[in-house]
């Protein structure tokens, strides 16, 4: 199934934690997933998740690349803090934690894959008070 499908079909503010781990690595642009999770969540509800670490790939992004995700030779996405922190704001969330953790172990290479996450908690939608 589709993840905005499943999310544009619940009902609006309905849930109190909704969780994502390790499935953005799936997902680049999340410019539209963000917005639909946080309307199924009600206000002062969590969102829980994690992200592979773009920071590690500074160089592979480039100066030109603003979008905060890259897909990396793995065929799996990396996001930006500053890319989750836009998206967070803009979208009625305040960051409770953030926290760079190791994700899970890349194959042969030495050292495990570096991740961030996050626990966002949902605020009034601006212009409700």
């Amino acid at each position: 199934m589709d993840l905005l499908a499943a999310l544009d079909g619940e009902p609006p503010r309905n849930y109190d934690v909704v969780t994502a781990g390790d499935v953005f690595i799936y997902v680049g642009n999340l410019d539209r997933v963000i917005p639909s999770i946080r309307r199924v969540i009600r206000t002062g509800g969590v969102f829980a998740f994690t992200v592979e670490a773009a920071e590690d790939d500074t160089p592979a992004l480039g100066a030109a690349d603003d979008s905060g995700y890259l897909l990396r030779d793995s065929g799996l996405y990396a996001h930006s803090a500053q890319y989750l922190e836009k998206l967070a704001a803009l979208h009625d969330f305040k960051i409770q934690l953030r926290r760079r953790i190791s994700l899970r172990l890349k194959g042969t290479a030495p050292g495990p894959m570096m991740g961030w996450l996050d626990v966002w908690r949902a605020t009034a939608p601006r212009g409700s008070e």
